[in-house]
């Protein structure tokens, strides 16, 4: 039973990471003035693209979902974290429901979602800690017609001018 176990979770997380698409701009940014410090401003100047993870949650006392969780993450050449931290970098999170077109190929379809959140560490994209940015149900206008997951893109704002975007099809939109 355990192995089985320890074999779903890793399949589960390889469909989850398969599932992420990266795509980065070079816009100009509309990052808050930091005070950087040169080991940050470093770390962060290794970002060449981000990826994004979302987890259903519960954040009071009743046994439902309240919401997801949107983990962003910024990436270096070597696709490994950017281990910044205490650098507050503004994230864009979008979310559109998805459907099917004539050629039953799944497409974007309306927007649900649109906010804004910060993050301050590279914790706060990795869903083992506690950091992310929260995104209620009650904030998303989804109507019961609508599928269970939508498509979710999350752009990070970096000092330097850099945006990075990613996105997941893996976002839970209804409580369970």
């Amino acid at each position: 039973m355990t192995r089985t176990s320890i074999v779903l979770v890793l399949v589960v997380l390889a469909l989850a990471l398969a599932a992420c698409d990266t795509h980065t701009t070079a816009t100009a940014s509309t990052a808050a003035p930091n005070q950087l410090d040169a080991k940050q401003a470093k770390l962060l100047a290794t970002a060449v693209s981000a990826d994004v993870m979302t987890q259903s949650k519960n954040w009071n006392a009743d046994p439902e979902n309240d919401g997801i969780i949107v983990y962003p993450n910024l990436k270096d050449d070597n696709d490994h974290t950017v281990l910044f931290t205490g650098v507050t970098l503004p994230v864009e999170i979008t979310i559109y429901t998805l459907e099917t077109d004539d050629n039953y190929r799944e497409v974007q379809g309306r927007n649900i979602y649109s906010g804004n959140g910060t993050i301050d560490s590279w914790k706060d994209g990795n869903f083992l800690y506690s950091g992310g940015i929260r995104v209620a149900y009650t904030d998303m206008t989804t109507q019961p017609a609508d599928r269970d997951y939508g498509r979710l893109y999350a752009t990070i704002h970096t000092p330097d001018g850099k945006n990075f975007t990613a996105k997941t099809d893996l976002v839970n939109i209804r409580a369970s």
